[in-house]
This record gives C-alpha cells, structure tokens and sequence, in this order.
C-alpha cells in the first residue's frame, strides 16, 4: 500500500496509574509524567528509542482509566510536542496527531 511506504503510525495510550505508554507497533516506552513540560520532554527521549519513523509520523492518543488531570495534561501538550517532533528531526519529518478517546486497558496491564 502506498500510504504505508511514506507514513508511521505510533500509539500514545495513557495507562490509569499516571503514565503513558509510547508504541511504533514493534517497540514500547513508557514513561511518568507530572505536567506538560515533563510529558513532551520524556516523549521526545522516548521517541528516539523507537524505530527510525518515515516522513509522516501520526500520533495516535488514547487513555484507560486515566485520572482527567492527566488527559488534560496530554491533550494539551500535543500540539507542542508535535512542534518539537518537527524540529527535533530538522524538519524533515511531518508529526500530526488524532485524538482517539476511551480504550479500554488490558487486564494484564492493569497496576
């Protein structure tokens, strides 16, 4: 499919214990979080530690049982950490993001 030679789709579900968890679909990180600043900072070093991500990298956000203090938090850093995806990557690379809402957490996941 040509949409998948040139796009990467990277999972950000955020857990009910406080913490997100960051997925290209081979490799996670998970990461704390307490506020914004400290939400995209430990992104961005996540996001290294995934596999290299194709010219257009989708963020997909979604949340559990997640305190709304937290999905506040996230939801409203995206548009930042996005910015900084793009200039991280000397702006060769396009990050966007889709707010997709409630999924459940798995039961093994669960604290």
């Amino acid at each position: 499919d040509e949409m998948q030679k040139h796009v990467t789709l990277w999972q950000l579900h955020l857990l009910a214990n406080g913490q997100a968890e960051l997925s290209d679909g081979a490799r996670q990180q998970r990461i704390s979080f307490g506020d914004a600043d400290e939400f995209i900072q430990r992104l961005l070093d996540a996001s290294k530690r995934l596999d290299r991500p194709k010219t257009l990298v989708i963020i997909l956000l979604s949340y559990g049982d997640t305190q709304a203090g937290f999905r506040r938090i996230a939801a409203q850093a995206m548009p930042a950490l996005t910015e900084r995806l793009r200039e991280d990557s000397s702006r060769t690379r396009w990050y966007d993001y889709s707010l997709l809402g409630y999924r459940p957490q798995p039961a093994g996941d669960r604290p």
